[in-house]
């Protein structure tokens, strides 16, 4: 009789092998859970984070334009218009001493539609922002405050501008600014 060379082997048993269809189910539901949870926040500190790093943006061009305008020996301006939520740097008047002739030099142009994070000017009472931060060659600045506000988390920043154009970033808790 012939010898057979080749072991046999067998085929596993099926229950020993991989994920059962209930065990995947059971994960892909936990995952679908913690990620409804999560994500509103998620969106909330991305929302916020815009608003932030936008106000902070803004108070990096001012102090920019303080310095070009000790720099340069002429006034520079930041105007504010909240209707259109925009704001424009100038670093000329037109030489006629007037922000508003047509004539200024615009040194950029910001519209916050054109940010993510839904961002607008106004205060949560409802005060306008100044209208015209003007920064002079001697180092002083016409005082103001100008206010970021986010629609979709509700939260206020406010850049206080100091007659020697000193600025102070501060947050709006829901009773006051700190």
């Amino acid at each position: 009789m012939a010898k057979n060379i080749f072991p046999t082997v067998s085929k596993p048993a099926l229950s020993e092998s991989g994920f059962s269809l209930t065990e995947l189910l059971v994960v892909v539901v936990i995952i679908g859970v913690a990620s409804a949870i999560a994500l509103p926040n998620i969106l909330s500190r991305r929302d916020a984070y815009y608003l932030k790093a936008t106000t902070k943006d803004l108070n990096s061009i001012i102090q920019k334009a303080k310095m070009a305008s000790i720099k340069t020996n002429s006034d520079w301006a930041i105007a504010i218009n909240e209707a259109a939520d925009t704001y424009t740097v100038y670093s000329s008047d037109g030489g006629d001493g007037n922000w508003n002739s047509g004539n200024e030099s615009i040194d950029a142009s910001v519209n916050l539609a054109s940010l993510p994070g839904d961002i607008f000017f106004q205060e949560p009472g409802g005060a306008a922002s100044t209208a015209l931060i003007t920064l002079r060659a001697n180092g002083t600045c016409q005082t103001g405050n100008i206010y970021l506000g986010n629609h979709k988390n509700i939260t206020f920043y406010r850049i206080q501008i100091s007659p020697v154009c000193g600025m102070t970033l501060t947050r709006w808790t829901g009773t006051t600014w700190k």
